[in-house]
């Protein structure tokens, strides 16, 4: 005796459960909804970090750079090195002083 269920589909492929087209729609939806991603390593991120930090202070003064554009061109400018020298010790003093940490 041959049972036939109307249910059922002759012509089908016969394989394991979920492994065609269709296997998992909700997560292969998601997966193509979801935006790409990209992870920097840690010293990128360090790097980074570090011009970002460069750039936000920046303390340019057009009125000093114009003066020792023209002491450059006068060739004034690094003429006398002890007396640079000690303006940028006074200068790294000073600042200590005022900021010690």
């Amino acid at each position: 005796m041959k049972v036939q269920n109307p249910h059922t589909n002759a012509s089908a492929a016969v394989g394991p459960i979920g492994t065609g087209a269709d296997a998992r729609p909700a997560q292969k939806a998601a997966e193509a909804a979801a935006p790409d991603r990209v992870r920097l390593s840690g010293d990128l991120q360090l790097a980074n970090a570090a011009v970002r930090a460069a750039e936000v202070n920046v303390d340019v003064r057009p009125d000093a750079v114009a003066r020792a554009r023209v002491l450059l061109a006068k060739g004034e400018l690094g003429v006398d090195l002890h007396r640079l020298a000690d303006r940028i010790v006074d200068a790294l003093v000073s600042s200590y002083d005022d900021d010690p940490a």
